[in-house]
């Protein structure tokens, strides 16, 4: 006699994520808790949901031409040879592996990626933990913990931990 015992059930698989979820997210002590980041160690660490993430453009694309975005933010994967990103009242994050050679006009910026351009303005905060090399940087507040190569960079204030080389320029 066959002494079988019946299979167990198989849970359903969850659904994947369409971007990295990052660690739960707690304001950093020196950070107002508006700009929705924070540093842990050498890794930073953003809070998608207080950027107001709502595109994606998961990697394995590679697209030309511009993007515009007048609401929300975007989370960037892919690859953008040449164009322009203009995201005047929101946030761009380009991820880790990403690589940008457009030009950059956002209000906020998060970069690991790679980016490369002759202007990039991030007209609130530009936080690099990736790599700029660009003509010209402009921003009121940068955080640097990457590499940031540009012949001028223009800043409001500045907190680096990271390599900068070009022309500094305080502004008011």
């Amino acid at each position: 006699m066959n002494n079988v015992s019946p299979l167990p059930q198989l849970a359903a698989a969850s659904p994947l994520p369409l971007a990295p979820s990052t660690p739960q997210f707690e304001p950093a002590a020196r950070e107002p808790a508006s700009y929705g980041y924070r540093i842990e160690g050498k890794e930073l660490v953003i809070d998608h949901q207080a950027e107001d993430i709502r595109h994606v453009l998961q990697g394995q694309c590679a697209i030309q031409g511009a993007i515009e975005i007048l609401a929300g933010g975007l989370y960037f994967a892919g690859s953008l040879s040449k164009g322009h990103i203009n995201i005047p009242n929101g946030t761009l994050i380009v991820a880790e592996g990403a690589e940008i050679g457009a030009e950059i006009s956002v209000k906020r910026l998060f970069n690991l990626g790679a980016i490369q351009a002759s202007t990039v303005t991030a007209a609130e905060l530009l936080v690099n933990w990736g790599r700029i090399d660009a003509k010209e940087v402009a921003t009121v507040s940068l955080r640097n913990g990457g590499a940031l190569v540009a012949e001028h960079i223009r800043y409001g204030d500045m907190d680096s931990s990271g390599v900068l080389q070009g022309n500094l320029a305080r502004t008011s």
